[in-house]
């Protein structure tokens, strides 16, 4: 049936018509006041929204005063070419859509022109599924393209995010009514300077607690099922107010790790505060603990062959891959040296009959030639060496190019479980601990924590790095979440 024949059958299970008709690219409605008395027309728009249609235009006219001149039919535009590529770890978002018009903009062509998106996608049965996948390092504002899709006269019935991990999700308001808190003046310093005090002003920082706007909002987000249900380790954030007008929380999603955020919009736009902003993301850069690699993703050996990364790793065998690197961006008097592998070295030759080893090139400025030559050096040399030539799995990980390898363990099931230093004490001969070590014999033995790592901090980096000791955020040298990416979202 087509999207507007649907839409008049709908219209004609209310009361109060009396005719329906289409013409051209709209419907007219004659109501029957003797009979219904009055109209419902705050009804009827919720009534086409809920059917998943979005008018452009409505008239109300006395009767007796002609139609304006109906809207022509909207000529469909040629299909885009959906947006390939990603990596197959990569988040989605979901817009479920009660059905498909014939007539309108196409909905693979809204999805294109968003540069956080990194693979698109439309399904097309008994409803339409549009999917968009989150790229590295990347956040995505869905408001916009929420209006894209109301401007093109479809809502979506269910907007759901799947496979994020750790979600973090902020809403920016127009307006929070009430009582707002403003910061202090800071505490007078004993010494004067001298010079000419500049004013204090006051800076709004969120609404009071006894701000009704606040009240309705978090009465809003209680009633939001999988917001009650979620997993809020101590580097997340319960449902707060970080501005004015501003909400945000991170969370790990429970279950199948599919969030409906079309509930708890609905929520807040029934309480009065339609979101006049939606950004999602994950919480950490990288591929969350617990998930699986992206094995779709393409590298290349020293003979030029590619290989796949999921072909790495041997059926019912964890996998470790070493991202090593000549220089570092952290230490740039950094220069690698064969003897800093010799620890390294060990640990593979201990458990190179239960795990699997391969290095991977960890620095986009370095020559894969160069490092190839250096690699043959090293104790290691038995273990394949790729280039990452494009990046997408440095970006994939998060990796960084500390001066000791970033090293990433995976279980049996090729999921995460261990991010981080091989060792401390990188350039001794003998360190005092070997962290790859201790990581491989909790994977072999299935042991993992809250976090689904083998090691479990309350940083908010969560990089799983026994010590952490990053200046900014509490990570260690090879943290997930590098010193100039902790702001990475929003």
């Amino acid at each position: 049936m087509a999207c507007r024949d649907r839409t008049a059958a709908l219209l004609e299970t209310l009361k109060w018509t009396d005719s329906i008709k289409v013409v051209g690219g709209g419907i007219d409605i004659t109501p029957d006041i003797e009979t219904s008395g009055q109209l419902n027309l705050v009804g009827l728009l919720e009534l086409l929204s809920q059917s998943g249609t979005a008018p452009r235009h409505a008239w109300l006219l006395p009767a007796g005063v002609k139609m304006p001149k109906a809207a022509p039919a909207r000529v469909i535009r040629p299909p885009a070419d959906p947006i390939v590529g990603g990596s197959s770890s990569h988040p989605l978002i979901e817009f479920e859509f009660t059905h498909s018009s014939s007539v309108g903009t196409d909905v693979q062509s809204l999805l294109s022109g968003h540069k956080w998106a990194s693979r698109t996608s439309v399904d097309f049965d008994k409803t339409t599924v549009a999917r968009l996948g989150i790229g590295d390092r990347r956040y995505a504002n869905i408001k916009p393209l929420l209006n894209e899709f109301r401007n093109s006269g479809r809502i979506p019935q269910q907007v759901r995010l799947r496979g994020f991990g750790d979600i973090r999700i902020q809403f920016e308001f127009a307006h929070i009514c009430g009582d707002v808190v403003y910061s202090k003046p800071p505490k007078k310093k004993s010494k004067k300077k001298k010079g000419r005090k500049q004013a204090f002003e006051p800076k709004p920082l969120r609404p009071a607690e006894s701000s009704n706007g606040r009240k309705a909002i978090e009465a809003a987000v209680a009633r939001v099922a999988w917001i009650k249900n979620g997993k809020f380790h101590e580097y997340h954030t319960r449902p707060t107010f970080n501005g004015p007008t501003k909400l945000w929380l991170a969370f790990e999603a429970t279950g199948d790790d599919v969030v409906r955020l079309d509930e708890l919009v609905r929520e807040l736009r029934q309480a009065g505060f339609p979101p006049t902003s939606v950004i999602v993301s994950r919480r950490f850069s990288g591929l969350p603990f617990g998930k699986s690699m992206p094995g779709n993703l393409v590298l290349t050996d020293p003979e030029g062959k590619t290989r796949k990364l999921e072909s790495l790793r041997q059926s019912g065998r964890p996998l470790a891959i070493a991202f090593v690197a000549l220089t570092s961006s952290r230490k740039k008097d950094y220069e690698a040296n064969p003897k800093y592998f010799g620890q390294l070295s060990r640990t593979i030759e201990q458990y190179a009959d239960r795990v699997d080893f391969v290095a991977i090139s960890g620095n986009k400025q370095d020559s894969f030639d160069n490092l190839a030559k250096f690699w043959r050096k090293t104790d290691t040399r038995d273990v394949p060496l790729l280039d990452d030539a494009d990046g997408h799995l440095r970006a994939a990980l998060n990796v960084q190019t500390a001066p000791a390898p970033h090293v990433f363990v995976f279980d049996r099931d090729g999921k995460l479980r261990y991010a981080g230093d091989a060792h401390d004490q990188w350039k001794k001969k003998k360190p005092k601990n070997d962290y790859l070590a201790q990581a491989i014999e909790l994977v072999l033995q299935g042991k993992y924590l809250a976090n689904g790592a083998v090691f479990y901090n309350k940083s908010p980096c969560n990089c799983s790095h026994p010590k952490c000791k990053c200046p900014k955020c509490g990570c260690g040298s090879s943290c997930r979440c590098a010193v100039g990416n902790c702001s990475v979202g929003f």
